[in-house]
């Protein structure tokens, strides 16, 4: 069916990718800045999802490059300038893997002839609950909007649950103990990964600061 999608800001002139690469599951979340007044906000466009299933590098790539042309050449004939692209990934993708003789950072770096370069973003202690804690402030305070393309994104808003934990009280019953962080088994943990990559290192740190106002009557909003 028919679903209105979101395009770019009239003054887009950066795209961002967020990666998550798998053995089965790998996601790629592409997003632009978007001003409103003068507040930055940011704009998820499309994504390119494979979730529980084998694909070649070859494969997935390719079809991050059909998606990232097509947003370049939006911009480009709305606009008439090139796009600045950034592309983001957990740093392990910069690892030396002897299936692939050599890092995925740099396979992907080779198939697209240079043309994407991912920079690792590198995860200390307590950085998942970090990037989850901005990804709700962004949304509470209106900063970030999400196209109906995003399917993967819009599950993961609704569903992603808690890591959670059961313990068995003395009179027999039970309490479920809810733990920080994002449950590493769930399906929804990839796209909330390859997202959040991506918005660390974008949003400014003003931007982030819970002190922050929300930003009132936008005429932008989540699309759902």
């Amino acid at each position: 069916y028919d679903r209105d999608i979101l395009r770019p800001w009239e003054g887009a002139y950066e795209l961002s990718l967020g990666w998550d690469i798998g053995d089965l599951n790998s996601f790629v979340t592409l997003g632009s800045p978007r001003y409103h007044g003068d507040t930055l906000c940011y704009d998820l466009l499309d994504e390119v999802c494979i979730l529980r299933k084998p694909i070649t590098m070859e494969d997935f790539v390719g079809k991050v490059i059909r998606m990232l042309d097509y947003w370049e050449k939006w911009i480009y004939r709305e606009s008439g300038r090139r796009p600045m692209v950034r592309h983001y990934s957990d740093s392990s993708s910069m690892r030396h893997k002897m299936n692939i003789n050599g890092s995925e950072a740099s396979l992907i770096y080779n198939l697209t002839d240079g043309r994407i370069a991912l920079t690792g973003v590198t995860k200390g202690r307590g950085s998942v609950e970090a990037r989850k804690d901005l990804l709700r402030r962004l949304l509470y305070e209106n900063k970030l909007a999400v196209s109906t393309r995003c399917l993967g994104v819009i599950e993961m808003l609704r569903h992603l649950p808690p890591k959670t934990s059961k313990e068995f009280r003395e009179d027999g019953g039970e309490k479920v103990i809810v733990h920080e962080g994002v449950d590493e088994y769930s399906k929804l943990r990839h796209s909330h990964d390859a997202t959040t990559y991506m918005l660390a290192q974008v949003i400014p740190i003003g931007l982030s600061d819970p002190s922050t106002k929300r930003v009132e009557n936008r005429t932008l909003s989540m699309v759902v």
